[in-house]
């Protein structure tokens, strides 16, 4: 049955009505939504969109973290002595190909790969090329997309405009520089074998962290993760890519994609049984360096318009 229209005069003029619209757009925009973890639609729509770490954007990093701290995160400890490494030696040196070479791996190598791996590695190989050894060649990639390395005559050097982010004192804002180009610039699903469409979980990073912060303060099993943590949008997404495959789960991507990434960067610690490939006894919780560098303001920018 089609509803009659409304009388033309239930609205005095084109201004009242548009005043009306506009109080029902503002009470569904700035109303917090149980469904997308206490977020408004407007506060989400920054977190999203805008550049972390801005005024009106609600994830902050601790800017002001001192060196010390943020040696919980390995992978940063490991990009800030990669720099270090370069300015040192004038420069990472390249292969005609593009790739570090041989012996710059093999210097920088132990930042990235604990001595067990790299005893598993040439158990099998007898030299290490940079793709041999995926941390040191996604580690290049990042401060490559950063800024911090560009290529000059058959080297990457640091720029010298980037060479104070390598004091000790600005080490903070050097970590929210990486940690952002890291998540937002690098692909996280490089070289993976995960069916095409399950790429747009890297756009949940930032709701990920925020919902891992509410309820993953003990220990919890990662199998129950993926509907308490992602955007519905994400899950349902994530759901139709994997309709069809019968190895990958939900928890598998959101482990590989974003838990593991996060555990590099010493926001969550991860439990996980030596023979359990799969992770599905794997149990996860936030870390006292979470506590110290993720902060959320769920309240800036986050008010109607005046009328």
């Amino acid at each position: 049955m089609i509803k009659p229209l409304e009388p033309e005069d239930e609205f005095a003029t084109p201004e009242e009505l548009n005043r009306v619209m506009r109080e029902f757009m503002d009470a569904h925009n700035f109303t917090p939504n149980p469904k997308l973890g206490g977020f408004t639609p407007e506060s989400l729509y920054r977190l999203y969109r805008l550049e972390w770490n801005t005024p009106n954007c609600p994830l902050k990093l601790g800017s002001d973290l001192p060196l010390s701290t943020l040696s919980a995160a390995p992978v940063f400890t490991g990009m800030r002595n990669l720099l270090l490494y370069a300015v040192e030696k004038g420069g990472l040196a390249l292969t005609v190909n593009g790739y570090l070479k041989r012996t710059v791996v093999a210097d920088v190598v132990g930042w990235f790969m604990t001595e067990t791996e790299q005893r598993k590695f040439f158990k099998y190989a007898k030299v290490m090329n940079e793709s041999d050894s995926m941390p040191v060649w996604r580690a290049r990639i990042v401060l490559e997309l950063s800024g911090m390395l560009r290529k000059n005559k058959g080297r990457f050097v640091v720029p010298k405009n980037k060479l104070p982010l390598l004091k000790e004192e600005k080490a903070g804002k050097l970590a929210a520089l990486l940690f952002t180009s890291y998540f937002r610039k690098y692909n996280l699903g490089h070289m993976t074998h995960y069916p095409d469409g399950v790429d747009v979980i890297q756009n949940d990073v930032a709701y990920v962290l925020y919902n891992l912060g509410r309820i993953a303060r003990s220990w919890t099993p990662l199998v129950d993760l993926p509907e308490k943590v992602l955007n519905p949008y994400t899950l349902d997404c994530l759901q139709e890519a994997l309709a069809d495959n019968i190895y990958s789960k939900l928890h598998n991507i959101l482990d590989f994609y974003l838990l593991r990434n996060f555990e590099r960067w010493g926001l969550v610690a991860c439990q996980r049984e030596p023979k359990d490939h799969f992770s599905d006894k794997a149990r996860i919780k936030t870390s006292p360096l979470y506590d110290q560098w993720i902060r959320f303001d769920n309240s800036s920018g986050s008010t109607p318009p005046e009328a």
